[in-house]
């Protein structure tokens, strides 16, 4: 479905951190491109060419959430040219005279009302899946009760970076789903020090995030007859190739970055598993977050986005607790989670 087009190079105005910079440049060297960082306002030459840099290109796309913006699921640039797309400060977003520059404003569709953006380099690999595809795929507008009633199951595997998991936990939310099942064999979310639970707890805007995250038992697929698992590993059909979509369907997405054996169901289980594939990024240019969001956004494609309005999950009061694993009660991220330090 992947035409052949010139890469598209990433600009990223303002990055807050080394860990997105990085993150930025690897996504871009995934799908062929090159990383530009830009400060909003030295628009010179970084590289030897003449054209100060916002100039270079015959379509600039701009990546924001605004009235008018056009669907990344459905926009296609023309395949002439030098393309660019621009990724802002997540907290500021594009400045308005970068935003004038650009030839169109492109964004991510999301359900939520909690979380209205997503991790800067989680949207930018988002955003380069789909424009790098040759044919527009088009979502329908449904409603909340329907998108509700079609939502699958998702099982999230981390790894050993708890920064990762949280961000992964935020595109959930952002997405609309309001819990997810957590395996956490690298201790990166439960069984950690005090500072590498405040760092992933809030690259999952925890103050905002009333998700709930549920620790994973085998007993819970008994609710699930199929299981579509995620990987970059060269198997499988494309993501928009399958059916992401049923309240009997568990989407599960395990971090590829420090695993030699993939996640499979216990041999008790007796449902199907299905592998899809993901972006065959290179080992070295992989980040968890990225990849699972992928994902994430084509299963959210696939359900439709709500007609009226957006999807608010309501926080609760109680407190995070690990405790209550053995109660069989889900955990949140919405509140601090005095009682673990």
């Amino acid at each position: 479905m992947t035409e052949s087009r010139d890469p598209i190079t990433l600009i990223g105005e303002e990055i807050d951190g080394q860990w997105n910079e990085d993150a930025l440049a690897d996504i871009a060297s995934a799908f062929g491109g090159t990383y530009i960082a830009y400060n909003g306002w030295d628009d010179t030459s970084l590289d030897g060419d003449p054209l100060p840099v916002l100039s270079r290109f015959d379509c600039l796309m701009a990546a924001e959430n605004l009235a008018g913006a056009q669907s990344v699921y459905s926009f296609r640039s023309p395949n002439e040219g030098r393309h660019a797309l621009i990724i802002g400060n997540e907290a500021k977003g594009l400045r308005r005279r970068t935003r004038k520059q650009a030839h169109v404003v492109v964004e991510i569709p999301l359900a939520s009302k909690n979380i209205n953006c997503l991790n800067a380099a989680v949207a930018a690999a988002v955003l380069l899946y789909y424009l790098t595809q040759g044919q527009p795929l088009n979502t329908k507008q449904r409603s909340l009760t329907s998108i509700q009633q079609s939502r699958p199951g998702l099982l999230l595997v981390g790894g050993s970076s708890s920064m990762d998991l949280g961000s992964t936990i935020r595109s959930a939310c952002a997405f609309g789903w309001d819990r997810v099942f957590l395996d956490d064999p690298g201790d990166a979310w439960y069984e950690c020090d005090r500072r590498i639970k405040s760092e992933g707890r809030g690259a999952a805007r925890r103050g905002r995030n009333p998700i709930m995250v549920i620790p994973y038992r085998e007993d819970q697929l008994a609710a699930y007859r199929k299981i579509i698992l995620f990987t970059t590993r060269p198997c499988g059909l494309p993501l928009y190739q399958l059916p992401l979509t049923g309240k009997d369907l568990l989407l599960a997405m395990q971090d590829e970055s420090a695993v030699s054996i993939p996640w499979s169901p216990p041999a008790t289980w007796a449902g199907e598993v299905i592998h899809a594939s993901l972006p065959a990024v290179p080992p070295d240019c992989y980040h968890y977050r990225q990849m699972s969001t992928i994902a994430l956004a084509e299963a959210a494609r696939q359900m439709g986005q709500p007609a009226s309005g957006g999807i608010y999950l309501r926080s609760k009061k109680d407190r995070y607790r690990r405790e209550m694993e053995r109660e069989e009660t889900a955990t949140l991220l919405d509140l601090e989670a005095l009682s673990i330090f």
